[in-house]
């Protein structure tokens, strides 16, 4: 048999033949690659834990005994994009109002126990 006979030919290329790409084809072919991968991963459900700041507020002449934690750690499951949008978004913080009402309804529960 001859050697040629045992080469397939495609088009006007055998398959022994490199294929040149210009630079700029190989950067497109990669980012798209790329914005494939972060869409296909990025819609499936993920479970995180993030540092979220605690902010009490307490009705003016009231102050706590203790200094309450500074941060709360919370566990955030959702799709990718919803994380993602998460991590990018401005460091949440969680706030605590205490009305008047709830202290005087927690200080006569400690006087009952």
């Amino acid at each position: 048999m001859n050697r040629q006979e045992d080469i397939a030919v495609v088009g006007t290329r055998t398959l022994g033949q490199r294929i040149r790409l210009s630079p700029r084809t190989l950067f497109v072919s990669i980012g798209m690659a790329v914005c494939l991968w972060l869409y296909v991963n990025l819609t499936r459900d993920y479970t995180t834990t993030v540092d979220v700041k605690v902010n009490v507020v307490l009705p003016e002449g009231r102050a706590l005994e203790e200094e309450p934690q500074q941060t709360l750690r919370t566990r955030l499951k959702g799709r990718g994009w919803q994380l993602l949008n998460a991590y990018l978004s401005a460091v949440p913080a969680f706030n605590i109002y205490v009305s008047p009402k709830m202290i005087s309804t927690i200080m006569a529960n400690q006087q009952v126990t």
